[in-house]
């Protein structure tokens, strides 16, 4: 969005306000750096000496009250004017603008032109602004575009440690993880131009959970998900009227960051359009929702030490009875277990070129497994049906002869099974997916028995 620059005489008034600034600080004694008997942090000292409210009154004078009024329209506190809420910017300002050598002073030039900036900013009414996310896990050697105006850039480590400082009073790096941390330079950048009230929301605790998840999501979904899958350590919110920094801890990173290749750029990109199209189908949507929720769930159950977490199992199960079980946009009143059966093997057969016949008997134990840990059985029983599927499906693996073992096997075989499925369907026009129209299931079916 085009701004009109300031004018001439705006720019002139906004010098003498920092040449008057700089007086102030340069003339500061010693006494100015004490209340109260207490030693002032001397930032705090020199915010206080030169009056907040004093410098936002006159900068919105050289703005325009009007212009600023506008401008915070429905911020809080709401009975606040425009002055009031200038003030926060302002002071980031001053403290960024902080010099020391023998005595303390401004760096006016770069204090004069961020001001200008701020004036410029209100008096358009919109804000350049940016929402960026530090990622550690996955590097890369050349910036990309994930989608929809998310790019990932690297940045150097110097660029790096300057923008999301890794101590500080809410996270610590332990001196042994520093040099592997320090390895993790990437970060995920959305751009954009609206009001400050609506940049401000793009930043909201849902916005920012769900531009998050829409990130990790696209990894977990893609075949790269066994190599990495990207944490956020820092949130930060970047405009010249206002800035703000969450950090989210440093959670658990590799020794070294895995690089994405060509390929694997390109099939992200493809995965993440893929999740974002589904949006446009309820169904489709709430299959693959379950899904990453039963592929976030650890495989060892988290109140007892050594047992598997078959609640894993059961969400991928879920997923499926929300896509083979729904029939003309609408719940299966009737034979349950025989139209997850019957349904489950058609899509699954059309879309892996296993034999139906094979995943029908399959899917039989697979649902007495889910009925065996959702109505409480003995783990025994649980077991006897993990067995009975990997049996028939011919996938037994003597090294994962243990529970956890068992979980894993059955884990691998699901996941297969549910991510190919979804593909298979969101490759089909949304209206002819079989769950959405009369008989979809049986045209399915019908055409694979041909």
């Amino acid at each position: 969005r085009l701004s009109r620059p300031l004018s001439g005489l705006a720019m002139k008034n906004i010098a003498e306000l920092v040449a008057h600034m700089q007086d102030v600080v340069t003339t500061m004694e010693a006494d100015d750096f004490v209340s109260g008997g207490q030693q002032l942090e001397p930032d705090h000292a020199i915010v206080l000496k030169l009056n907040l409210n004093d410098v936002s009154a006159k900068l919105a004078a050289i703005i325009g009250p009007d212009l600023v009024e506008t401008f915070y329209e429905g911020e809080h506190p709401q009975e606040a004017d425009g002055v009031f809420h200038m003030m926060g910017p302002i002071a980031n300002l001053i403290f960024a603008a902080i010099q020391f050598s023998d005595t303390f002073s401004l760096n006016t030039e770069f204090l004069q032109e961020r001001l200008s900036r701020l004036a410029t900013t209100i008096q358009s009414g919109h804000v350049d602004y940016s929402i960026c996310l530090r990622l550690v896990n996955v590097d890369i050697d050349q910036e990309f575009e994930l989608g929809n105006g998310i790019r990932f850039r690297k940045l150097t480590p110097e660029e790096i440690v300057r923008k999301y400082p890794a101590n500080s009073r809410f996270t610590r790096i332990h001196p042994i993880s520093a040099p592997h941390y320090a390895k993790h330079c990437v970060e995920a950048v959305i751009a954009g131009n609206d009001t400050l009230q609506n940049a401000k929301n793009t930043n909201g605790i849902r916005e920012t959970d769900a531009l998050i998840n829409s990130i990790q999501h696209t990894f977990l979904f893609s075949d790269i998900s066994d190599k990495c899958i990207p944490n956020v350590t820092h949130v930060l919110f970047q405009s010249d009227a206002e800035s703000s920094n969450l950090e989210r801890g440093v959670t658990s990173f590799a020794s070294k960051p895995h690089l994405l290749t060509a390929s694997e750029i390109t099939e992200l990109q493809e995965t993440y359009e893929l999740l974002r199209d589904a949006g446009n189908d309820r169904i489709l949507d709430t299959v693959i929702d379950r899904f990453i929720l039963g592929m976030k769930r650890g495989t060892h159950h988290p109140n007892r030490v050594n047992e598997p977490n078959w609640d894993k199992i059961v969400d991928y199960i879920i997923a499926m009875e929300t896509l083979f079980l729904t029939v003309n946009k609408n719940d299966v009143t009737g034979e349950l277990v025989y139209r997850f059966r019957m349904n489950g093997s058609s899509i699954i057969s059309a879309a892996t070129g296993t034999d139906r016949e094979l995943i029908f008997d399959a899917l039989k134990h697979l649902y007495n497994l889910r009925s065996a840990v959702v109505h409480g059985n003995s783990e025994s029983k649980v077991l006897e049906n993990a067995n009975k599927l990997i049996k028939k499906m011919d996938i037994d693996r003597e090294q994962h002869s243990h529970t956890i073992g068992r979980l894993l096997i059955v884990d691998e075989l699901i996941c297969k099974w549910l991510k190919q499925s979804i593909l298979h369907v969101s490759k089909i026009k949304m209206d002819d997916r079989p769950y959405r129209k009369h008989h979809g299931w049986e045209h399915l079916a019908w055409g694979s028995a041909r």
